[in-house]
């Protein structure tokens, strides 16, 4: 990291050089950056810039390994957001910020936003006394004489502070900023810059990384880099050799055929290719920690205080960036393509000195002109002697590639109060599913959402104008593990209830609310389609042979999606329930799907609108309908014919009357003895008083 000395001095002689000629005297007409609102403590810095979205989430599994979870426990997930600068002609990976989104604004915030926003950073009372920026020795604010800076270093940064503050600037620039605060006398900045009142003023080119269309088979490429750090000691067990066991298959190994290439295969239909020729994996040996050269950004992959905070985020930013400057030196000719691979995953065994609560962490969505797609896998949890790599952690971090939100559920945690879970479905890899068999069996995705899956030929249906109210259709869906073709899509939008039959990558179809309903059994050929769904002895995991029912409001339009896929109900002849019922719109009414029978292959549904909660009247009650979707018509139904309901439960009969007692025979009392007399006492004396008593002395 020997560039890092020239480089900061040359940022710090260009921003001195443009500085205005006021600011070479040093007086109080040098005005600060004002004091926070929130604390007279510490001082706010404001820079405005403009930035595309970059989305990350990451993923911690309910134990380290995934294979083994006999419980739920949810572990909500964590988004990270960055600002990204505008794409260069180069080869070198894009300049990222991370930076803190208020929790109402992140969630309407997606990657490939372009936004304009004010970036604040907040210094502490010492680290602006340090800069002489108003305040005094005692950490007060005010207007005493400003104290004399300990160095050229502290005096150029304070200029650079009050000739940034309150103007725009390029993300590079701001970069430069947090650069030179971190640098100068050991400033770090404990949190991540707040962005203020951003404004969305266009999006990039966006697309589903991997979208299919048409069915036309694609083939992935990607680089893997197996991360170790011989300077700092770490050299983990499992490198390229081990990687390339779990990601590619081998006929000649019986012990693992769940890779990472059948995974491709069997939950897209076969339409990825996930082939050996076009997904490298290569060995890396990277420094630690330190800065990159070129760049501002600071990392450690030890403590994780690269950027001044106790998470990964910058160390994950670095990895990138660093993998390049290997490839440099071992490969000039693969670093030459770097950009070319657009997905690029990294293995690491992040929290290997430090603990952190991650399995995974990857781009949510991704640009092509933006940074890679990022998947990040956190080897650690296995130990570093050992050479074992959760492949369903890792095909999950490339569904988030592809621009997958997690997959949802309900937790129901007393009778008639659930309440929506990220992560709760546990039949999809995407929220909390897990195969049964980490090594040889595969549990996918919901393929609809990714388009790799369709409706069965009249499947796709608008509520209001394919189902008549009180008609029930029949419906046959085979398993999900024999045929893309096989769900019904059920549009349930009032306002936007068009069927669109074609797929592209096009941002004017908008969201639309619709139910999904697929039948699932699990796959006889190892390392099939669904052939890790359900484990025995789990109620948690009891999967296999249900249909079920979802709802997500998002078309399968090659745009990241924005809203997450719900698990509604999963129905059965026998166990548990058979039907579920879904209120909707006043205009729609409800929808109620029902399993009428199944078999290994597939399952027989019936779908039925109903605008009525009963039949009641001569107009529901004589018309051919069921007009409230019970399976019952007309007369057949108790609504119509009160002979067919049951009677009411027999009332009991009033307790009969306590009999009378018998009057009890009273024995006559014995004769009572006439008093004794008592002889009177004799009467005073006359005039005679009594004795007052003695008062107590002791």
């Amino acid at each position: 990291m020997e560039l890092r000395g020239p480089f900061l001095a040359a940022l710090l002689l260009t921003a001195c050089v443009t500085l205005p000629s006021a600011l070479s005297q040093v007086d109080s007409s040098d005005a600060p950056p004002s004091s926070s609102s929130s604390s007279s403590s510490s001082l706010d810095v404001t820079v405005y810039v403009e930035g595309m979205v970059q989305v990350y989430g990451s993923y911690s599994s309910a134990t380290a390994d995934i294979g083994l979870v006999n419980h739920m426990r949810y572990v909500p997930p964590e988004y990270s957001y960055t600002l990204v600068e505008a794409s260069v002609d180069n080869n070198e990976p894009l300049n990222e910020v991370p930076v803190a989104f208020s929790e109402e604004l992140a969630g309407s915030l997606r990657t490939g936003d372009v936004v304009q926003a004010a970036l604040k950073l907040k210094l502490s009372s010492e680290q602006a006394s340090d800069l002489g920026l108003g305040f005094d020795d005692d950490g007060s604010a005010g207007g005493g004489r400003r104290r004399l800076l300990t160095s050229e270093a502290h005096e150029q940064a304070r200029r650079m502070v009050l000739d940034f503050h309150e103007t725009r600037r390029s993300l590079q620039e701001f970069m430069t900023l947090t650069d030179i605060l971190n640098a100068v006398a050991g400033i770090t900045l404990s949190e991540l810059p707040l962005a203020e009142n951003p404004v969305i003023i266009g999006q990039s080119d966006t697309i589903k990384d991997l979208f299919i269309e048409n069915g036309k088979q694609q083939n992935v490429s990607s680089l893997t880099f197996v991360v170790k750090s011989t300077i700092c000691g770490l050299q983990p067990k499992l490198d390229a050799n081990a990687v390339r066991k779990y990601w590619f298959d081998n006929s000649s190994d019986k012990s693992l055929t769940a890779t990472l290439q059948q995974y491709h295969k069997a939950c897209t239909y076969d339409q990825l290719a996930f082939r050996p020729a076009n997904n490298l994996v290569i060995d890396i040996d990277i420094p630690c920690n330190g800065t990159l050269p070129g760049s501002p950004l600071r990392y450690d992959l030890v403590n994780g205080y690269g950027g001044g905070r106790s998470d990964m985020m910058n160390e994950m930013l670095a990895l990138p960036k660093l993998a390049l400057e290997a490839l440099r030196t071992t490969n000039p000719t693969l670093a030459a393509k770097f950009k070319e691979y657009r997905r690029q995953m990294y293995i690491f065994p992040f929290g290997w000195m430090k603990y952190i609560s991650f399995d995974g962490m990857s781009s949510q969505g991704c640009t092509p002109t933006g940074p890679p797609c990022l998947a990040i896998i956190n080897s650690a949890v296995y130990g570093l002697s050992s050479e074992r790599l959760p492949v369903p952690v890792v095909f999950h971090e490339l569904g988030h590639n592809i621009g997958l939100p997690h997959a949802n559920g309900f937790s129901c945690k007393t009778i008639g109060k659930c309440e929506p879970v990220e992560f709760g479905d546990v039949s999809d890899i995407m929220g909390y599913g897990s195969p049964s068999d980490l090594n040889k069996t595969v549990l996918c995705l919901n393929a609809a959402l990714a388009g790799w899956a369709a409706p069965i030929p009249g499947g796709h249906l608008s509520l209001g104008a394919s189902l008549k109210p009180g008609m029930p259709q029949d419906f046959v869906l085979p398993s999900m593990s024999l045929k893309k073709e096989n769900m019904l899509r059920i549009i349930t939008d009032a306002t936007n209830p068009s069927v669109i039959t074609t797929t592209t990558n096009s941002q004017q179809v908008s969201q639309q609310r619709a139910i999904f309903v697929s039948y699932r059994v699990s796959g006889v050929t190892p390392a099939s389609f669904d052939s890790g769904l359900g484990r025995n002895g789990s109620s948690f995991y009891d999967l296999d042979g249900y249909v079920w029912v979802h709802e997500f409001n998002e078309t399968a339009n090659g745009q990241p999606t924005t809203t997450p896929s719900l698990l509604l109900a999963k129905l059965d002849t026998s166990r548990g329930v058979n039907s579920f019922t879904q209120q909707l719109p006043t205009s729609l009414g409800s929808v109620t799907i029902k399993v009428k029978s199944k078999t290994a292959d597939a399952a027989r549904v019936t779908v039925c609108r109903a605008i009525r909660v009963n039949e009641t009247g001569p107009n529901s009650c004589s018309d051919g309908l069921d007009n409230d979707c019970d399976g019952l018509v007309d007369n057949e139904d108790p609504d119509c014919n009160p002979s067919l309901r049951p009677p009411p439960p027999a009332t009991s009969p009033p307790p009969k009357p306590l009999a009378p007692r018998p009057p009890s025979k009273v024995q006559p009392s014995p004769p009572r003895k006439a008093p004794a007399k008592k002889k009177r006492p004799p009467p005073h004396p006359k005039h005679t008083k009594k004795p007052s008593p003695k008062k107590n002395r002791g």
